[in-house]
């Protein structure tokens, strides 16, 4: 099985080709980071900060991405997550309502939602 740096290691690259100029940042956490990973049957949790925001046809793209992964890597297929938001909410949470998106292809679709307020922040 292919150790989790080399699929995150692909990941990186898969989606900073395929996402030129969108892709501001992947961040990982979950147990990998907190240090309880188990190789057989954790997953690889990640954020994708992007410069746009998630719509349809990134969408698409995301589920591309995800089916290449579990070609090239299968064990792992199904075992990893990548949430996505738009950076400008991050940046100034009392404009607007982010985007979200979790991509998980072991389980629902690719699917969006649409926040009902931005998140809050300590002033």
């Amino acid at each position: 099985m292919a150790t989790p740096e080399t699929v995150l290691s692909d990941l990186r690259d898969a989606w900073d080709a395929a996402l030129p100029g969108r892709l501001l940042g992947l961040y990982l956490h979950g147990s990998l980071i907190a240090g309880d990973f188990a190789a057989d049957r954790s997953d690889l949790d990640l954020l994708a900060v992007l410069s746009v925001d998630p719509d349809e046809d990134l969408l698409d793209v995301l589920a591309g991405l995800h089916a290449g992964l579990d070609r090239r890597h299968p064990r792992w297929a199904g075992r990893i997550e990548v949430g996505t938001c738009h950076w400008t909410p991050c940046a100034t949470p009392r404009g607007g309502a982010p985007v979200t998106t979790t991509s998980s292809p072991g389980s629902a679709p690719v699917s969006r939602c649409t926040c009902s307020r931005p998140p809050h922040t300590a002033s």
